[in-house]
Formats: C-alpha cells, structure tokens, sequence
C-alpha cells in the first residue's frame, strides 16, 4: 500500500511525539502508527462494548452466563459434525 501522510497542526504535539519516538527509540512515524491502532482499537471495543450492553439489556449476570454457555456448547456441537 502506498504510504500516505498525516499532518499534526499541533507544535507542542508534534514536539511530545517526536521526544517520545526518539526516547522509545522508533520513528515518529512508527510512533504515530501505533497510537492510531491502539485509539481505533479503543474505539471499537467502546462500540462492541456498548453494543453488548444494548443486547443486554436487562438480563441478569447469571442470565449472560447461562446464555454463553448455551452458545458455546451449540458452536461445539455443530463443530463435531463437521
């Protein structure tokens, strides 16, 4: 994939990460990568999170756990018949 670029208007930001990169010995660059996987991973599980927390709704932890289990041993037991 071709590179692309990401401009950080902020000086005092850009001057953090550079001091960061240099003393975690990376290139900003791969500084800069790695903080936007870990925000977009963040991200996603803020949404599966509340997401799960929709189809929750009011069942009770006992119920969630029960409900697992039943998916779980459903999974299994169409994986042996394969």
């Amino acid at each position: 994939m071709t590179p692309k670029n990401v401009a950080i208007e902020s000086p005092e930001l850009l001057e953090r990460a550079a001091k960061e990169a240099e003393q975690s010995g990376q290139t900003l660059d791969e500084l800069t990568a790695l903080a936007l996987e870990r925000e977009l991973a963040r991200r996603s599980f803020v949404r599966l999170r509340r997401e799960a927390q929709v189809r929750r709704g009011t069942m009770s932890g006992q119920e969630v756990e029960e409900t697992v289990d039943r998916g779980v041993q459903e999974y299994r037991s169409e994986q042996r018949r394969r």
